[in-house]
């Protein structure tokens, strides 16, 4: 992996976390919590399930809110070797709590989505196995990029302050073949975790050789947009991540400019 600790300046605590199997998990946590919100719901579930370590949690998310503002995603990167090394059990349990952790405030953050997809796609019990090639072609995954370029159109509007409708036409014009126009941008309301992951999962079993034709058809959305906004940066590296796809080099740069290491999650 390129670059070093030393590069991206992190405190003892949190580079002594990345290392340890037994405390990595603390910090998965803390990347849920909000330092400047006492008591919020995730705290509070945090509290109620592992009394013990809440107040390490609170300590870590204090010292994460002191990193740059992309660091979640690479430090999950440093963590991932020190998470593999726990036994199943313990990572079903930790990926147990940080679901109730989301799910305690009745609703998902794009942050949290993005940090879930990543840790469910590397560390459950199905994670690293070799996943069958079920699609020679996008063209077979229509409803599937149907969800997948909604989902980016809908996140990118608001940030490159351009129509979520005229977001969704650039990639459906960008893949004619999947013949999708701008009538078929699903709302975002409808966009559930469950239908997005199962999106994922399925894209997941596409051949490799294809996968760039997805890649390409999701940049699109972004345009020549440039640096990428991190919130567009971390949801299109755990996409890539969930389908075992590179990290463009359009979405690195968001984090090698800030010192983080040039490699994608794995």
């Amino acid at each position: 992996m390129g670059g070093t600790l030393a590069q991206i300046r992190l405190c003892p605590e949190i580079d002594k976390a990345v290392h340890d199997p037994y405390a990595a998990p603390l910090l998965v946590y803390a990347l849920l919590l909000d330092p400047a919100q006492d008591q919020s719901p995730q705290q509070k579930c945090l509290i109620e399930y592992l009394p013990q370590h809440a107040d390490r949690v609170v300590k870590l998310a204090a010292a994460i809110a002191r990193l740059p503002i992309n660091a979640h995603l690479p430090l999950l990167d440093l963590m991932m070797p020190a998470l593999r090394q726990l036994p199943i059990a313990d990572r079903e349990a930790m990926l147990a709590q940080f679901q109730r952790m989301i799910a305690s405030d009745h609703r998902v953050s794009l942050n949290e989505f993005v940090l879930q997809t990543v840790l469910v796609r590397r560390l459950a019990a199905q994670a690293n196995r070799a996943v069958h090639v079920k699609y020679s072609a996008v063209t077979e995954l229509k409803p599937e990029c149907h969800v997948l370029f909604a989902l980016v159109a809908h996140v990118a509007a608001p940030l490159l302050q351009q129509p979520a409708q005229s977001l969704f036409v650039r990639a459906a014009d960008f893949s004619p073949h999947l013949f999708l126009s701008e009538k078929d941008l699903i709302e975002i309301a409808a966009l559930s975790y469950g239908k997005i992951k199962s999106a994922l999962d399925k894209a997941n079993q596409l051949a490799p050789l294809a996968n760039p034709a997805l890649i390409k058809s999701l940049l699109a959305i972004v345009g020549e947009q440039s640096p990428l906004p991190l919130p567009l940066a971390d949801l299109l590296r755990a996409m890539c991540a969930a389908i075992e796809a590179p990290m463009p080099a359009a979405v690195a740069a968001v984090y090698t400019a800030s010192g983080w290491p040039d490699a994608s999650l794995s």
